[in-house]
């Protein structure tokens, strides 16, 4: 498994937070800066799409609230299965909403969508 990745030319640290034959999630942490501006893309996760190969990037609040939403699910699903979670990543990649409630916004955190 790889431990780092690379995204508009800088390195981030990657841990693998959820995995099935359909979507992936990494969390991603900026390790090593190679230019002299600050990146629009700090911390967050990537959540990869196998099948269209496509990933979203989601960052700061939206990307934890990303994480609650798939710990809330993983609490309520006792058979450990995929296709609850496989599913709101399903509607994340197209409505590119993962917040749990309408009252947050973009004003918190930003995704970017890259092919």
């Amino acid at each position: 498994m790889k431990t780092y990745s690379f995204i508009n030319g800088n390195r981030y640290r990657v841990v693998s937070i959820y995995r099935s034959f359909r979507f992936s999630i990494d969390r991603l942490e900026i390790n090593i800066v190679f230019n002299d501006s600050r990146p629009s893309f700090v911390r967050g996760v990537k959540i990869t799409n196998f099948d269209s190969n496509v990933y979203i990037l989601v960052d700061g609040a939206a990307a934890d609230d990303l994480v609650y939403v798939m710990a809330k699910i993983l609490s309520s699903n006792a058979e450990d299965d995929s296709k609850p979670y496989d599913s709101y990543l399903a509607d994340v990649m197209k409505s590119k909403n993962n917040f749990i409630n309408p009252c947050h916004s973009d004003d918190h955190a930003s995704s970017a969508i890259h092919h």
